[in-house]
């Protein structure tokens, strides 16, 4: 399980470099970029749920996942404060909270990419995407 988080966080972190363009585009491809889509990262998505499950009745995985889970925070952080400054979360909301509402929304694409993958392609993630954004900066003007 270690293999794939290390993996992963090697991914991410070159993905996130090599990002160019606006800040705006970053802020999307940052937030596909989680969602799985390749073969390599749905198996590795695979193994992460199936080890998750796991982790439930083994006490020694317990820790690992807590290890997991901290660095998935702390890609939802970045995401986060790349939304803040684009003006999609405002400067005197809750953090904890915006954090916790992204988290879901990005597991609930995660499981259902995973679930049907036919339904779930790079447009129609797309769409979510630029549907959840919209959302946020509506209530930003709204509220």
């Amino acid at each position: 399980m270690k293999l794939v988080l290390d993996r992963m966080e090697k991914r991410a972190m070159e993905r996130y470099s090599a990002f160019t363009g606006t800040k705006e585009e970053t802020l999307r491809r940052l937030m596909k970029f989680l969602i799985p889509t390749s073969h390599e990262e749905v198996m590795e998505a695979r193994v992460w749920i199936a080890f998750i499950g796991n982790s439930f009745s083994n006490p020694k995985l317990r820790e690992l996942k807590q290890k997991m889970d901290l660095r998935s925070r702390e890609l939802m952080l970045m995401v986060m404060k790349l939304m803040k400054e684009l003006g999609y979360i405002s400067e005197n909301s809750n953090q904890d909270l915006e954090i916790e509402v992204l988290y879901a929304f990005i597991d609930g694409l995660v499981i259902h990419a995973l679930q049907y993958p036919e339904r779930y392609t790079d447009e129609k993630l797309d769409q979510l995407i630029e549907y959840y954004l919209k959302g946020r900066k509506e209530n930003i003007t709204d509220g």
